[in-house]
């Protein structure tokens, strides 16, 4: 039977909107690959990654024509549950988001259980629900696991960590790579100038949140010194209230690239959150250096480690002189280009027979 794969996802990979999300560009690199290999592939969105919504329309799908099941996330429990039962030829993939448990407990230790502006209460109700969510998704975690063929991760602190206990020899390093149809985005050869950029979201998490407190601490304690900086922050407006003269708020961005392009830093400042740091590469390929925690840093990639700069984060002179340091010439390398190949290679021999 000739190969042809049902790729599952969550959202059109075209529109606006969702043009620059991690999971977007993350899913594009396995479309970019389907079409470089000439892979016969049918797509298949499933709204807020449900496995209800899939269950309640998987009778109609015509799994008997497809070699392989590639799911984006490990949501769909009983759907795999149901395809390896009635279509026990078909290989599940699951491309895995998070060490999904750990993720949850990261939650609850960077929301903390004390708050000068949230009560005590409201706190704790949020980490019961992180923990509840955290045991929900072990739990799919597991079903997914034993119902797939491979477990792809684009995290190898995450493979390592937490996906080897649940399933180590189906476990697959697929690393993620920014995809040539971004390249177009890349400034080239633009001037940049002396700012560091805090990135937020739109509805930023609580990772997010602790970087960004921790960024504006700094800067505050910055005061006058390094007045030739700038330091701005995307995204929400969470904080707008609390920003200190010196950081200003960018808002959404819809093209970051530019932002990147023009900036000598970007700061990621929360030891917390697993999987793999999307921003990280983007950043290198506008040659812009990473702020980050000494944790973090060491959960990091070590091809990545050269372009990026340890700050304690309870230190305003260590800030200095992280900032000082991406005076230095940008490191040379590619490691976007490392990693398309190593992923290409990896999705290659899942596909053997195919190149």
């Amino acid at each position: 039977m000739q190969t042809r794969v049902l790729h599952i996802f969550d959202k059109p990979l075209t529109k606006p909107s969702n043009m620059f999300l991690g999971s977007t560009k993350d899913v594009r690199g396995r479309t970019e690959y389907f079409k470089a290999r000439k892979i016969p592939v049918d797509e298949y969105w499933v709204r807020e990654r449900s496995d209800k919504l899939l269950m309640e329309n998987i009778e109609d799908i015509q799994f008997g024509k497809y070699t392989h099941i590639f799911f984006e996330y490990s949501r769909y429990p009983q759907s795999m549950m149901y395809i390896r039962k009635y279509f026990p030829s078909c290989r599940l993939y699951i491309r895995v988001h998070n060490a999904e448990f750990y993720h949850r407990l990261h939650q609850i230790l960077s929301r903390g259980i004390v708050s000068f502006s949230r009560s005590f209460v409201n706190i704790l109700k949020e980490n019961i629900r992180s923990l509840e969510e955290g045991f929900l998704r072990l739990k799919d975690d597991i079903i997914c696991a034993r119902n797939s063929d491979k477990i792809l991760s684009i995290s190898e602190w995450d493979s390592q960590e937490y996906w080897q206990f649940l399933g180590a020899k189906k476990i697959v390093y697929l690393p993620y790579f920014l995809p040539k149809s971004y390249e177009r985005f890349i400034p080239r050869n633009r001037k940049k100038k002396r700012r560091c950029i805090c990135y937020m979201s739109t509805s930023p998490n609580e990772f997010i949140k602790d970087s960004a407190r921790f960024f504006i601490k700094l800067v505050e304690k910055l005061g006058s010194k390094k007045y030739d900086w700038t330091f701005s922050m995307t995204g929400s407006n969470v904080f707008r209230k609390t920003l200190p003269k010196r950081v200003k708020l960018s808002g959404v961005v819809e093209r970051p690239f530019d932002l990147l392009g023009e900036a000598r830093a970007i700061a990621i400042f929360s030891d917390f959150g697993t999987g793999f740091k999307t921003k990280i590469i983007e950043a290198i390929a506008c040659k812009c250096y990473i702020l980050v925690t000494k944790r973090l840093y060491e959960r990091l990639p070590s091809i990545l480690q050269p372009y990026c700069f340890v700050v304690d984060i309870h230190s305003v002179d260590s800030f200095k002189e992280a900032l000082d340091k991406t005076r230095k010439p940008f490191p040379p390398g590619n490691p976007n280009k490392i990693y398309r190949k190593g992923a290409f290679a990896a999705l290659d021999r899942l596909f053997k027979g195919i190149t």
